[in-house]
């Protein structure tokens, strides 16, 4: 699997409690989705959650740390 979503643009809903790896992982593009509970198993993901420069800062992507420990420490690539 090339990556474990494409969230499309002015798309919503719930990322929780799902397991990825050997994926480019999940592409947030201008997308307003709530992560939780989500760990990553091996090989690891190029990126765990990645956020493209369509998407809106603030909540719920900001603080990048804290969506990161809400998610078993997830590689975030931020290019917003």
């Amino acid at each position: 699997m090339r990556q474990a979503g494409y969230l499309n643009p002015n798309s919503s809903g719930y990322i929780v409690d799902n397991v990825t790896y050997n994926t480019r992982g999940w592409v947030v593009d201008g997308a307003l989705y709530q992560f939780s509970g989500n760990s990553w198993g091996s090989p690891a993901n190029d990126v765990d959650i990645a956020l493209l420069s369509g998407t809106t800062t603030g909540v719920p992507y900001d603080n990048t740390t804290q969506l990161s420990n809400n998610n078993s420490q997830a590689t975030i690539s931020d290019q917003r």
